[in-house]
């Protein structure tokens, strides 16, 4: 018997080894000692909440075993803490208001801006639940000028008064209002800018920044979560 070769080379299966680093895991502990075992990063472009979803954790305060912080957070904030502060070490935690340590005493950088979003986010949803427009009221800014807020099935609204003149009004997403990983002072400051930019457009010139500030403090009684930050 005749055996031929045939010249086509034989397709060879190729792999590409793409690194992937060791699983993350802190611990979550009963008592003010608890303490996580890394500092993550969070990479650009991922939102706070997506990068809590791939830190693990174990958590043995709640008894939840293995999780992931998004989980371990919104665990504790459905069962009433609510209240961020600050530990010893300089990180901040979740507690009850009122008490002085919490099941959380030491959280990922990442945690303190997502509590915050959430909480914002379930005070929005409650007036927006109501199915009618929901006023804040009318809040003094300077020289005359007031600010109120509104919020309706589409979102958030700020209009302007000079007296009981509506001077114009500017729409905004909860989701572009600046909310950082420290505590509400830093935000309101942030925020503050972020509306006063918006309230040149149409206020009189002179009157951004007090419009701003009045509009931040004003939004943060507005959608006051339960609880407060210390």
């Amino acid at each position: 018997m005749n055996v031929s070769t045939s010249d086509r080379p034989t397709p060879q299966l190729g792999f590409d080894f793409i690194p992937v680093p060791a699983e993350i895991t802190s611990v979550n502990r009963p008592g003010a000692t608890s303490s996580i075992a890394f500092i993550a990063g969070n990479p650009s472009g991922i939102k706070a909440g997506d990068a809590l979803s791939r830190m693990f954790v174990d958590d043995r305060v709640f008894r939840l075993g293995k999780t992931n912080w998004r989980q371990l957070l919104e665990h504790a904030l459905a069962s009433g803490h609510t209240e961020l502060y600050l530990s010893e070490d300089g990180r901040h935690g979740l507690r009850m208001p009122g008490y002085r340590f919490g099941p959380i005493t030491r959280m990922p950088a990442q945690g303190p801006e997502y509590v915050k979003r959430t909480l914002l986010g379930k005070a929005f949803a409650k007036l927006q639940f109501e199915g009618v427009p929901v006023r804040s009221g009318r809040n003094a800014a300077a020289g005359g000028l007031k600010v109120e807020w509104t919020v309706d099935g589409t979102g958030l609204e700020l209009s302007i008064f000079e007296g009981r003149r509506r001077l114009g009004a500017t729409r905004f997403c909860l989701e572009e209002l600046p909310v950082g990983d420290g505590f509400q002072q830093e935000d309101l400051e942030r925020q503050g800018e972020h509306i006063a930019a918006r309230a040149r457009e149409f206020a009189p010139e002179g009157f951004g920044e007090a419009l701003g500030k009045a509009g931040a403090h004003a939004l943060a009684r507005f959608l006051s979560p339960q609880g407060k930050q210390s």
